[in-house]
């Protein structure tokens, strides 16, 4: 009672202490009605940080206040749109399931948020599971309450690539104590063969003559390393062949006057989109010259 009569509306230690106090469930509920009257700011809106949304987010997370309540207070400070406390209230365990499934409804922080709350609904970790964004993946990947079933899913979809060669939504998954631990034997034995497997490919792709290089070229290679193998002559036709189909218009024009392109290539240049590729073919060259049917 001394705090309430000393004044607690303005002084920040003593309403921290009084806030505390309202979000305590032993708290008596006529003292707990006499804080929140001292309190309660409702002059000053909840966009403002000296509003009473410190107050709301004890009401929330007391289980003393009947649901209906709490719902209300839920409402009110989901309608700030601060990002800070829409992440408090979808990673707290306590929020009620109604408020977890409004958050997965918008797009930002809260709904990512979700994926580190230990008791999120199953079906929210699944879908966020799926999230394009990697770090929300990471979160629902190392969240104590995900479930096995949609931890295993995280290790089997397709790998991001990292200087490793190893994902590191797999390698957070590892890290999870409620991980099986067959299934993590298979994702160990897994992750060694590709680290194999990328080993073996860069081995071969140094001899640079031959034509698993090429194909690593055309698969991955940078603009300089295709249009050198487009307009090489030791360039196997199968290669060619891919380079004429390449999206980089610059490639396909190049590829367009290497001697060795097969006719069928060369028609369906002659078809292309790029003007720059068509007027290439058309233009007489004496060292390389355009078949008739072209």
């Amino acid at each position: 009672m001394a705090l309430i009569n000393s004044g607690v509306k303005n002084n920040s230690r003593k309403r921290s202490i009084a806030v505390a106090l309202v979000g305590n469930q032993n708290t008596p509920v006529a003292l707990r009605n006499e804080l929140i009257n001292q309190l309660r700011r409702p002059s000053i809106p909840l966009t403002s940080h000296e509003s009473d949304c410190d107050l709301f987010l004890a009401l929330v997370y007391n289980p003393q206040i009947p649901e209906a309540e709490r719902m209300e207070y839920f409402e009110q400070l989901l309608s700030t749109n601060w990002n800070n406390i829409q992440e408090g209230i979808a990673r707290n365990p306590n929020t009620l399931p109604e408020i977890i499934a409004q958050l997965m409804t918008r797009p930002g922080v809260g709904r990512q948020a979700v994926s580190r709350n230990p008791n999120a609904p199953t079906e929210a970790l699944a879908e966020l599971a799926q999230d394009s964004n990697s770090t929300t993946r990471n979160w629902v990947a190392e969240n104590p309450g995900t479930p096995t079933n949609i931890l295993v899913q995280l290790t089997r979809q397709p790998v991001e690539k990292t200087i490793n060669n190893i994902s590191s939504v797999r390698e957070t998954v590892l890290k999870n104590p409620k991980f099986p631990l067959l299934e993590r034997y298979r994702l160990l034995l897994a992750i060694e063969e590709e680290q194999e497997t990328a080993n073996a490919h860069q081995l071969m792709a140094r001899r640079t003559n031959s034509s698993y290089a090429l194909a690593q070229v055309v698969e991955k290679g940078d603009q300089k390393a295709k249009l050198t193998a487009a307009r090489s002559n030791k360039t196997p036709i199968q290669i060619l062949e891919r380079l004429a189909k390449d999206p980089d218009e610059t490639v396909r024009q190049a590829v367009s006057q290497n001697s060795n392109l097969p006719l069928n290539c060369l028609l369906e240049l002659a078809r292309d989109s790029s003007v720059k590729i068509r007027q290439s073919l058309a233009y007489k060259s004496s060292h390389n010259k355009t078949p008739t049917p072209v």
